[in-house]
């Protein structure tokens, strides 16, 4: 059987009831592209896993992390 985009939705939508908030498959998609831009990876690397043509759509998609902006901070 092949995954369909209601399957996706589906499962969100019981994971969102599981853990009594919402959550949705693009906030997913946005916090996983975070954490993978957190752990190092090269961002075309990640651009391209996420199908994006313009590198400013995966920068869109990566959350400030407040701990490096505390880092930043205090160097100044």
């Amino acid at each position: 059987n092949q995954m369909t985009e209601g399957h996706v939705s589906q499962l969100f939508v019981k994971w969102s009831d599981k853990i009594g908030t919402p959550i949705s498959p693009h906030r997913f998609r946005h916090t996983v592209a975070t954490k993978i831009a957190n752990s190092g990876c090269n961002l075309k690397s990640l651009q391209q896993l996420l199908g994006h043509t313009d590198i400013k759509t995966t920068f869109g998609y990566i959350e400030t992390n407040i701990g490096d902006l505390r880092k930043i901070q205090s160097i100044l």
